[in-house]
């Protein structure tokens, strides 16, 4: 059992708390900035528990004070602090409990988040820290097209498509993970730079993660976003389910559908392959739906098609009918092709309806 902190007062101090490290127990403070509370650092919410920015500061052990300080002159580190709330709804306390425990396990060893359990409860509610990733949440992003707040060129669509794509192979696929959860209030996008290195786009909420090939689980996740077989076993009074890989493809489908849905101006029925894709991630048998790899594969190839032939219209160089772009002997498509089939039936009609918190 960890005896808890008690540390000397100091101007802006909000919490004390321990983490465990590679070797040994490491202390560690809580800052924000002064004058500052804690709602005016709230940065997003959820099911269980909400996100605030605060500043972690190492700390020293005074034995003349008998507690711990904050270290002369150190460096706060700004950081992400996940606070769940326990009291919110007694029935699910066992439940929030295993997911504090399953996205400290997961998000510790990812790179992009670092997630560190909070030994000591802050304010009476368990909690976590990760790093704090910049950006903002997809839903606002795909909010604020809706209302003619924000335009986004077809080139940054596109960008940001293969990003999402990279971001699942890396930070799920690669990772030997099934997220589970995959949703535009989950998806943090970081559009505010030029260079197109530092946007970056990361995956959050590991809380319903697991591993790939593990026993049939406890259904769960978020069911505007869920496969149509996961719906089907609901229905069918089931409890538990075999997830796979299959699950996150046809979630990712649909973020994808909706963020190029919101735009009139750069809409999936303008892109062929776009829609193609969405197509095959949301195929009702997730047996014939794509694998990451392929999916990446077949968005890269196609892509480069899909600029050249753009190039080429604009210079007035080709004469070509651009309706049908899939039926040209170059288009490289790893992916089935699939004739009279309907996109799956949950797939969304109004953006409001299927992203509501």
């Amino acid at each position: 059992m960890v005896k808890k902190i008690e540390e000397i007062p100091a101007p802006g101090t909000r919490f004390t708390f321990q983490y465990r490290g590679k070797r040994h127990l490491k202390q560690g403070s809580l800052f924000l900035k002064e004058g500052k509370t804690l709602m005016e650092n709230h940065l997003g919410d959820g099911s269980f528990g909400n996100v605030y920015k605060v500043d972690v500061y190492p700390v020293q052990y005074y034995p003349k004070f008998g507690g711990y300080k904050k270290m002369f002159k150190a460096e706060g580190s700004p950081r992400a602090l996940k606070l769940f709330d326990k009291n919110a709804d007694p029935s699910k306390a066992r439940l929030i409990e295993k997911e504090i425990l399953e996205e400290c396990r997961v998000g510790s060893s990812l790179p992009h988040l670092k997630t560190k359990a909070v030994h000591d409860d802050i304010n009476g509610s368990p909690a976590l820290i990760s790093k704090l990733l910049p950006g903002q949440e997809l839903f606002y992003i795909l909010d604020d097209i809706l209302e003619n707040l924000l335009e986004l060129s077809e080139d940054m669509k596109m960008e940001i498509s293969k990003k999402l794509l990279d971001m699942y192979k890396v930070q799920v696929d690669l990772q030997g993970l099934i997220h589970r959860d995959i949703k535009p209030e989950n998806i943090l996008i970081h559009l505010n730079s030029d260079d197109p290195e530092l946007r970056k786009i990361n995956l959050t909420d590991y809380g319903m993660a697991i591993e790939k090939g593990s026993e049939p689980c406890i259904i769960r996740g978020t069911l505007q976003y869920a496969a149509p077989e996961v719906s089907k076993a609901v229905t069918m009074g089931k409890k538990k389910f075999q997830y796979t890989s299959a699950y996150d493809i046809f979630s990712l489908g649909k973020v994808f559908y909706l963020f190029w849905s919101v735009d009139k101006k750069h809409n999936i029925k303008q892109i062929p392959f776009i829609y193609t894709i969405v197509k095959n991630m949301m195929h009702p048998n997730p047996e014939k739906r794509p694998t990451i790899d392929q999916t990446i594969e077949f968005f890269n190839s196609n892509y480069e098609i899909y600029c050249n032939e753009k190039k080429a219209r604009s210079a007035a160089v080709c004469s070509e009918n651009r309706a049908t772009l899939f039926s040209k002997p170059n288009c490289i498509s790893p992916i089935e092709n699939i004739e009279n089939t309907k996109i799956a039936s949950s797939l969304p009609t109004q953006f409001p309806r299927y992203l509501t918190r």
